[in-house]
């Protein structure tokens, strides 16, 4: 009995296995190809039609040109964290971190982004707070967490990330005034076997792994991670 429930279990992890690998691929095959597309698109346009654009079109091509490009380099990048994970090649290195550093360095790198849609991004957490966790893996969790969210406010909306003591934990929330989650989607948003993925307010696109990366680091870490 024993025997047959271990294997049944190790059946079920298989099947889950096999599952995950071929979303994957499916991602690799989908999402990484299609911006290539439309940058093969644009630059070979560009090639051909070089003497007869006028800057005011150049400009437009090259921004083009420059979202896709981060686009992919996104995904290419939760794609290989999420690979080294599932293989145990990433190593889990905990140390202090001054979490009030950690996130202005992440608004710093977001604020660009916020700027192009007049989003308001900022943040309270306290200077002094020290959390203990893996630096990469943090910083990863967050970057996904703030980019999410500039993706889905609208002009002129407001971010905030702020952090609170909880007993043994620090509770850190990304808030946004944005479209919201249908109550149906949110279950589904950490399962990669249910590829949840929404096109943003300025047409952005995304893989649906952003938030399923971000749930298995902050776990590796220790902790839990929720959305309302």
């Amino acid at each position: 009995e024993l025997s047959e429930k271990r294997l049944r279990a190790s059946e079920k992890e298989l099947k889950k296995s096999n599952k995950q690998k071929d979303m994957f691929f499916s991602i690799i095959a989908h999402d990484l190809r299609s911006p290539f597309t439309s940058l093969l698109g644009f630059t070979q346009f560009m090639v051909q039609e070089a003497d007869s654009l006028t800057k005011e079109e150049f400009r437009e091509f090259s921004a083009s040109i420059d979202k896709t490009a981060r686009n992919v380099y996104n995904l290419l990048e939760n794609l290989l964290q999420w690979a080294r994970m599932k293989t145990g090649k990433m190593e889990y290195s905990a140390v202090k971190i001054n979490l009030h550093e950690l996130i202005s360095d992440i608004i710093d790198l977001y604020q660009p982004n916020a700027f192009k849609k007049k989003i308001s991004l900022r943040h309270n957490c306290n200077t002094e707070k020290m959390v203990t966790a893996d630096t990469n893996m943090l910083n990863t969790v967050f970057r996904n967490l703030v980019a999410n969210a500039i993706k889905f406010t609208r002009e002129n909306g407001i971010i905030e990330i702020k952090s609170e003591q909880k007993e043994k934990f620090v509770e850190i929330t990304v808030k946004d005034d944005g479209v919201g989650i249908p109550k149906e989607n949110i279950d589904k948003l950490f399962n990669i076997d249910e590829h949840v993925s929404t096109v943003g307010t300025n047409k952005e696109r995304g893989t649906g792994l952003g938030l399923v990366l971000c749930k298995e680091f902050v776990e590796k870490n220790g902790g839990t991670i929720k959305v309302e």
